[in-house]
Protein backbone atom coordinates (compact mmCIF):
# COMPACT_ATOMS: atom_id res chain seq x y z
CA UNK A 1 0.00 0.00 0.00
CA UNK A 2 2.70 2.46 1.03
CA UNK A 3 4.02 1.49 -2.87
CA UNK A 4 1.75 2.26 -4.44
CA UNK A 5 1.22 5.57 -2.24
CA UNK A 6 4.71 6.16 -3.06
CA UNK A 7 3.93 6.24 -7.05
CA UNK A 8 1.28 8.94 -6.45
CA UNK A 9 3.65 11.21 -4.62
CA UNK A 10 4.25 14.67 -6.04
CA UNK A 11 7.85 13.42 -6.69
CA UNK A 12 6.71 10.67 -8.56
CA UNK A 13 4.93 12.45 -11.18
CA UNK A 14 6.90 15.03 -11.30
CA UNK A 15 9.39 12.40 -12.32
CA UNK A 16 6.66 11.17 -15.19
CA UNK A 17 5.52 13.96 -16.60
CA UNK A 18 8.89 14.43 -18.42
CA UNK A 19 8.29 11.14 -20.33
CA UNK A 20 4.98 12.31 -20.92
CA UNK A 21 6.08 15.28 -22.76
CA UNK A 22 8.99 14.19 -24.59
CA UNK A 23 6.25 11.52 -26.14
CA UNK A 24 3.85 14.28 -27.43
CA UNK A 25 6.91 16.55 -28.72
CA UNK A 26 8.07 13.40 -31.01
CA UNK A 27 4.32 13.02 -31.90
CA UNK A 28 3.94 17.10 -32.96
CA UNK A 29 7.30 16.54 -34.92
CA UNK A 30 6.11 13.19 -36.88
CA UNK A 31 3.16 15.03 -37.89
CA UNK A 32 4.82 17.80 -38.93
CA UNK A 33 7.28 15.90 -40.94
CA UNK A 34 4.91 14.10 -42.79
CA UNK A 35 2.86 17.37 -43.53
CA UNK A 36 6.03 18.42 -45.27
CA UNK A 37 6.48 15.86 -47.13
CA UNK A 38 2.77 15.24 -48.31
CA UNK A 39 3.54 19.01 -49.16
CA UNK A 40 6.16 18.49 -51.36
CA UNK A 41 4.76 15.39 -53.00
CA UNK A 42 1.60 17.71 -53.63
CA UNK A 43 4.11 20.90 -55.34
CA UNK A 44 5.92 18.27 -57.36
CA UNK A 45 3.11 16.73 -58.84
CA UNK A 46 1.66 20.41 -59.82
CA UNK A 47 5.23 21.48 -60.94
CA UNK A 48 4.79 18.04 -63.29
CA UNK A 49 1.14 19.13 -64.37
CA UNK A 50 2.20 22.32 -65.94
CA UNK A 51 5.34 21.48 -67.57
CA UNK A 52 3.40 19.03 -69.41
CA UNK A 53 1.58 20.95 -71.86
CA UNK A 54 4.10 23.17 -72.44
CA UNK A 55 6.14 20.26 -73.56
CA UNK A 56 3.77 19.14 -76.02
CA UNK A 57 3.49 22.55 -76.79
CA UNK A 58 6.93 23.58 -77.47
CA UNK A 59 8.14 19.86 -78.44
CA UNK A 60 10.23 20.48 -81.88
CA UNK A 61 8.93 18.20 -84.33
CA UNK A 62 11.17 14.99 -85.17
CA UNK A 63 12.64 15.08 -88.43
CA UNK A 64 13.38 11.52 -89.53
CA UNK A 65 17.79 11.41 -90.81
CA UNK A 66 18.30 9.94 -93.87
CA UNK A 67 22.09 8.29 -93.11
CA UNK A 68 22.09 7.92 -97.03
CA UNK A 69 20.89 11.18 -98.45
CA UNK A 70 19.64 10.97 -101.86
CA UNK A 71 21.37 12.04 -104.94
CA UNK A 72 19.50 14.80 -107.33
CA UNK A 73 17.46 13.51 -110.11
CA UNK A 74 19.83 13.23 -113.20
CA UNK A 75 18.90 14.25 -116.32
CA UNK A 76 18.17 11.73 -119.04
CA UNK A 77 21.28 11.46 -121.88
CA UNK A 78 19.82 13.52 -124.59
CA UNK A 79 19.15 11.41 -128.27
CA UNK A 80 21.67 10.94 -130.94
CA UNK A 81 18.60 12.16 -133.19
CA UNK A 82 18.85 15.78 -130.70
CA UNK A 83 22.38 15.78 -130.44
CA UNK A 84 22.79 15.60 -134.39
CA UNK A 85 20.12 18.32 -135.24
CA UNK A 86 21.24 20.17 -132.30
CA UNK A 87 24.72 20.61 -134.01
CA UNK A 88 22.93 20.69 -137.62
CA UNK A 89 21.05 24.42 -136.21
CA UNK A 90 24.19 25.55 -134.40
CA UNK A 91 26.45 25.45 -137.57
CA UNK A 92 23.51 27.49 -139.49
CA UNK A 93 23.27 29.84 -136.77
CA UNK A 94 26.94 30.54 -136.79
CA UNK A 95 26.90 30.57 -140.86
CA UNK A 96 24.16 33.24 -141.02
CA UNK A 97 25.64 35.10 -138.03
CA UNK A 98 29.08 35.61 -139.87
CA UNK A 99 28.73 37.73 -142.28
CA UNK A 100 27.29 40.29 -139.57
CA UNK A 101 30.20 39.63 -137.52
CA UNK A 102 33.09 39.85 -140.29
CA UNK A 103 31.11 43.37 -141.74
CA UNK A 104 31.14 44.70 -137.95
CA UNK A 105 35.18 43.71 -137.27
CA UNK A 106 35.54 46.20 -140.28
CA UNK A 107 33.58 49.60 -139.08
CA UNK A 108 36.11 51.81 -137.24
CA UNK A 109 35.85 51.27 -133.36
CA UNK A 110 36.03 55.14 -132.80
CA UNK A 111 35.00 58.37 -134.94
CA UNK A 112 37.41 58.59 -138.03
CA UNK A 113 39.49 60.97 -138.87
CA UNK A 114 38.94 63.98 -141.11
CA UNK A 115 38.65 62.94 -144.60
CA UNK A 116 37.81 59.63 -143.79
CA UNK A 117 34.23 59.93 -142.95
CA UNK A 118 32.80 58.49 -146.61
CA UNK A 119 34.81 55.17 -146.35
CA UNK A 120 33.95 54.43 -142.70
CA UNK A 121 29.97 55.36 -143.56
CA UNK A 122 30.21 52.86 -146.38
CA UNK A 123 31.33 50.46 -144.06
CA UNK A 124 29.17 51.18 -141.77
CA UNK A 125 26.40 50.64 -144.60
CA UNK A 126 27.82 46.91 -145.58
CA UNK A 127 27.44 45.75 -141.46
CA UNK A 128 23.81 47.70 -141.60
CA UNK A 129 23.01 45.08 -144.65
CA UNK A 130 24.66 42.43 -143.46
CA UNK A 131 23.23 42.18 -140.11
CA UNK A 132 19.64 42.98 -140.91
CA UNK A 133 19.96 39.89 -143.78
CA UNK A 134 21.43 37.54 -141.08
CA UNK A 135 18.09 38.62 -138.12
CA UNK A 136 15.61 38.15 -141.32
CA UNK A 137 17.21 34.61 -142.22
CA UNK A 138 16.89 33.60 -138.39
CA UNK A 139 12.81 33.83 -139.03
CA UNK A 140 13.08 30.91 -141.24
CA UNK A 141 15.52 28.61 -138.62
CA UNK A 142 13.53 26.27 -136.28
CA UNK A 143 14.69 25.00 -133.16
CA UNK A 144 15.35 20.86 -133.36
CA UNK A 145 12.89 18.28 -133.70
CA UNK A 146 14.00 16.28 -131.15
CA UNK A 147 13.57 18.53 -128.24
CA UNK A 148 10.30 18.45 -126.55
CA UNK A 149 8.08 20.59 -124.49
CA UNK A 150 10.19 23.21 -122.65
CA UNK A 151 13.44 22.46 -124.19
CA UNK A 152 12.07 23.51 -127.40
CA UNK A 153 10.39 26.42 -125.99
CA UNK A 154 13.99 27.49 -125.15
CA UNK A 155 15.50 27.32 -128.12
CA UNK A 156 12.56 29.02 -129.78
CA UNK A 157 13.38 31.56 -127.65
CA UNK A 158 17.32 31.95 -128.26
CA UNK A 159 16.61 31.70 -131.55
CA UNK A 160 13.90 34.54 -131.67
CA UNK A 161 16.41 36.73 -129.33
CA UNK A 162 19.20 36.64 -131.93
CA UNK A 163 16.71 37.53 -134.44
CA UNK A 164 16.04 40.66 -132.53
CA UNK A 165 19.34 41.18 -131.96
CA UNK A 166 20.86 41.00 -135.03
CA UNK A 167 18.02 43.48 -136.99
CA UNK A 168 18.47 45.76 -133.93
CA UNK A 169 22.32 45.93 -134.68
CA UNK A 170 22.05 46.47 -138.62
CA UNK A 171 19.65 49.47 -137.75
CA UNK A 172 22.40 50.75 -135.30
CA UNK A 173 24.83 50.79 -138.48
CA UNK A 174 22.14 52.71 -140.65
CA UNK A 175 22.02 55.55 -137.66
CA UNK A 176 25.71 55.34 -137.47
CA UNK A 177 26.55 55.40 -141.65
CA UNK A 178 23.41 58.63 -141.58
CA UNK A 179 25.66 60.50 -138.92
CA UNK A 180 28.89 59.41 -140.68
CA UNK A 181 27.55 60.54 -144.09
CA UNK A 182 25.69 64.30 -142.35
CA UNK A 183 29.30 64.92 -140.79
CA UNK A 184 26.87 64.86 -137.35
CA UNK A 185 28.36 66.49 -134.50
CA UNK A 186 27.93 67.33 -130.47
CA UNK A 187 25.18 64.48 -128.90
CA UNK A 188 23.84 63.66 -132.24
CA UNK A 189 27.54 62.37 -133.29
CA UNK A 190 27.95 60.53 -129.65
CA UNK A 191 25.02 58.85 -129.54
CA UNK A 192 25.41 57.40 -133.13
CA UNK A 193 28.82 55.61 -131.36
CA UNK A 194 27.41 54.59 -128.11
CA UNK A 195 24.10 52.98 -129.51
CA UNK A 196 26.42 50.74 -132.04
CA UNK A 197 28.93 49.70 -129.36
CA UNK A 198 25.59 48.92 -126.92
CA UNK A 199 24.36 46.75 -129.71
CA UNK A 200 27.15 44.77 -130.50
CA UNK A 201 27.64 43.98 -126.77
CA UNK A 202 23.93 42.60 -126.83
CA UNK A 203 24.52 40.77 -129.98
CA UNK A 204 27.32 38.47 -128.03
CA UNK A 205 24.19 37.15 -126.21
CA UNK A 206 22.66 35.62 -129.19
CA UNK A 207 24.96 32.15 -129.13
CA UNK A 208 25.63 32.22 -125.48
CA UNK A 209 21.40 32.08 -125.11
CA UNK A 210 21.52 28.86 -127.92
CA UNK A 211 23.87 27.43 -125.81
CA UNK A 212 21.73 27.68 -122.39
CA UNK A 213 19.00 25.81 -124.46
CA UNK A 214 21.38 23.41 -125.62
CA UNK A 215 22.67 22.34 -121.83
CA UNK A 216 19.14 22.90 -120.82
CA UNK A 217 18.47 20.04 -123.58
CA UNK A 218 21.35 17.76 -121.83
CA UNK A 219 23.80 18.55 -124.09
CA UNK A 220 27.25 18.45 -121.91
CA UNK A 221 29.47 21.92 -122.41
CA UNK A 222 32.13 20.04 -124.79
CA UNK A 223 29.69 19.58 -127.19
CA UNK A 224 30.57 23.32 -128.77
CA UNK A 225 34.01 22.53 -128.38
CA UNK A 226 33.63 19.12 -130.63
CA UNK A 227 31.62 21.04 -132.85
CA UNK A 228 34.57 23.30 -134.93
CA UNK A 229 35.01 25.06 -136.49
CA UNK A 230 31.85 26.86 -134.74
CA UNK A 231 32.88 30.27 -132.19
CA UNK A 232 30.83 30.44 -129.58
CA UNK A 233 32.03 34.31 -129.36
CA UNK A 234 33.50 35.61 -132.22
CA UNK A 235 36.91 36.79 -131.76
CA UNK A 236 36.23 39.68 -134.07
CA UNK A 237 33.77 41.29 -131.79
CA UNK A 238 35.62 41.15 -128.85
CA UNK A 239 39.27 42.84 -130.54
CA UNK A 240 36.91 45.23 -131.62
CA UNK A 241 39.75 45.91 -134.76
CA UNK A 242 39.02 49.38 -136.40
CA UNK A 243 40.16 47.46 -140.09
CA UNK A 244 40.38 44.32 -141.36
Amino acid sequence: MSEVLADRSPEAGAAAKPSFSNTISDTIESARARRKLWIAALLLGLVAALAWPAQRVFRLPSVAYDAAPSSPPTRPAPSAALIDQTRTVWRRLDATLEPCDQAVAKVDSAPPAPGQAPAAARRALTARDACRRAGLSLLAMRPPQAAGGSERAAFNEALARCQYLYVVEGNSYARLAEALRTGAEGAAKFEAWANVKDTNIDALGCRTGFISAARQAGLPPSFFEAAAPIKPVPATRSTRRSRA
